[in-house]
């Protein structure tokens, strides 16, 4: 017989999981003691549960296969929040274990006590909380089949204290593993059609079940059909942005030719639930039920009202975007190609809208710009390297500016939330180590969570942050600018000297006035054993 904590111990490790991000609590102590025992599967201590699930949630993002994090009940669940949204808006996988206090007879409140489904049940795929430690099998296989299946997210278990120390009796078998469902020949065949009488087709890659594999052949497809393709809001490397098919990325601050393509497109391939408020500029971009503009969908719950909602497509496929991109390299091009004037006309603006990241105007002494910043990173940085990045108007500048180049390569919440850079960068450096992570961050953005950068050194991880400091909450500002009359309140703030603060923690730090000293100090952060932070000033 085995306790409760070593049930969870031998799931997560059936499941493959290899990190559990955390914020220590009594009320998984069993659990605790279970995961000494096991060298295969690393605690990773977050200096807040907010981080912790959003360490989880990147993991999730990033390998397809959920992230968990475990946190204490009543205070440690509520903090938790923040990632498991960003696990709800942004389909990712991921599975939050939260201790709870012993079960009781009494009925009576007991210390830190919080209803997990009053708290989660809006945003979470699922709540449940373990009985007893014969459940608790089922309920794992359960937690981790229902964070993959269909559009993926976040799911939730409560751990009764008494629970992980209870011996289970009996063990239930493990659900099977939900697999990739494929496009039927039918499908294949309405969308070959829907191709054929197409002038002017656009495809817009925004899955959030992706894989190298299908980013491969997408652009296989897209090369031999020559068919323009942009990417949804942040999941620009769902298609490589140095391809001659990429359009560009239909974000915050999309291209006026890419706006407009959408709207003159005879049909638009949507490569997952991606047609979202950003993306469609307040779902104004596409037409509703038009002669003169086709929708296709295709997603593993495109049947679903919510996966379309508010469009109303042509053709729903109900399939994984992973699938039928595997699937495209059997369809045949037309004899003749109608669309390459197409094609190669938004492609001359995409390249034109990156202007060769030669800054924006007049830059004052002693400011650096952060579209050379973003151009400089992209010529730097290899193809592989991940960038990760929160909220803020340094985003939408760098998303601007940077190319991805390769899947996995971006780290970036559709949700908005601020703090999100660092701890996705740490659980992107756990899972590739080998490769070159930057987390990107505004100084109001990085001091939601910069308490994470003591869990860089502690890890000794080799990261790179980026902090844009112009001391205010920018976009807010901007905002507040905007209205009639402007006037700016609430968005000044006073900030610590982040290099020194950095080299105080135990990383390294370096302050950057110009183009030329953030390069250096690049070079410098590249061959650091231990995380690196370069402060930009910017407008």
């Amino acid at each position: 017989m085995r306790t409760g904590g070593q049930i969870v111990v031998d799931h997560l490790l059936a499941e493959g999981v290899r990190h559990v991000f955390m914020v220590p609590g009594e009320s998984f102590l069993g659990l605790l003691t279970a995961l000494h025992a096991e060298q295969r599967l690393r605690p990773v201590t977050a200096r807040h549960e907010s981080a912790a699930a959003m360490m989880a949630e990147a993991t999730g993002k990033l390998t397809g296969r959920p992230g968990v994090a475990v946190v204490t009940r009543g205070p440690g669940a509520a903090n938790a929040l923040a990632g498991v949204y960003i696990a709800s808006q942004d389909q990712s996988p991921m599975v939050l274990l939260v201790g709870l206090p012993p079960r009781t007879r009494s009925g009576a409140p007991a210390f830190q006590q919080i209803d997990l489904g009053r708290v989660f049940g809006s945003i979470a795929k699922s709540v449940t909380i373990a009985e007893n430690s014969d459940s608790l099998s089922q309920l794992l296989a359960h937690a981790f089949h229902m964070a993959v299946s269909g559009r993926p997210g976040p799911v939730v278990l409560g751990l009764p204290e008494d629970v992980l120390h209870e011996r289970a009796q009996t063990a239930q078998p493990p659900l099977a593993a939900p697999r990739d469902r494929k496009p039927s020949a039918q499908d294949v065949d309405q969308l070959e059609k829907l191709l054929d009488a197409a002038e002017c087709p656009l495809i817009i890659a925004g899955s959030a079940t992706w894989s190298a594999e299908a980013a491969a052949a997408l652009a296989a497809f897209a090369g031999t059909f020559d068919i323009p393709v942009a990417t949804s809001f942040r999941r620009q490397d769902r298609f490589d942005n140095s391809h001659d098919c990429y359009a560009g990325h239909l974000g915050f601050a999309p291209h006026a030719g890419l706006v407009e393509a959408v709207r003159r497109a005879d049909l638009v391939i949507a490569l997952g639930a991606c047609l979202d408020d950003v993306t469609t500029r307040g779902y104004t971009l596409i037409k509703p039920r038009s002669a003169l503009q086709k929708l296709v969908v295709i997603s593993p719950d495109a049947h679903t009202a919510e996966a379309c909602r508010p469009h109303k497509p042509d053709l729903v496929i109900a399939a994984s975007p992973i699938e039928i991109g595997l699937a495209l390299g059997d369809l045949r091009p037309p004899e003749t190609n109608r669309w390459r004037d197409w094609r190669r006309t938004l492609r001359a603006e995409y390249e034109i809208s990156l202007g060769g990241g030669l800054g924006s105007g007049f830059v004052s002494a002693g400011l650096v710009p952060l579209d050379q910043v973003a151009a400089h990173l992209a010529r730097r940085l290899p193809a592989g390297a991940i960038v990760c990045n929160g909220a803020g108007q340094y985003a939408a500048t760098l998303q601007r500016q940077y190319v991805y180049r390769a899947y996995p390569s971006q780290l970036a919440p559709l949700s908005g939330s601020m703090g999100y850079g660092l701890p996705a960068a740490i659980a992107a450096k756990l899972a590739y180590p080998d490769r070159i992570i930057v987390a990107i961050a505004g100084d109001g953005c990085f001091q939601m969570t910069g308490a994470e950068l003591a869990t860089a050194v502690q890890l000794e991880l080799p990261l790179i942050i980026i902090i844009a400091n112009n001391n205010k909450l920018g976009s807010i500002e901007t905002a507040q600018l905007k209205s009639n009359p402007p006037r700016v309140i609430a968005t000044t703030l006073v900030n610590p000297d982040f290099a020194r603060l950095a080299q105080a923690t135990g990383a390294a730090g370096f302050c950057a006035d110009n183009i030329g000293d953030f390069a250096a100090a690049l070079e410098q952060a590249l061959t650091s054993r231990g995380p690196a932070v370069i402060e930009i000033a910017v407008a």
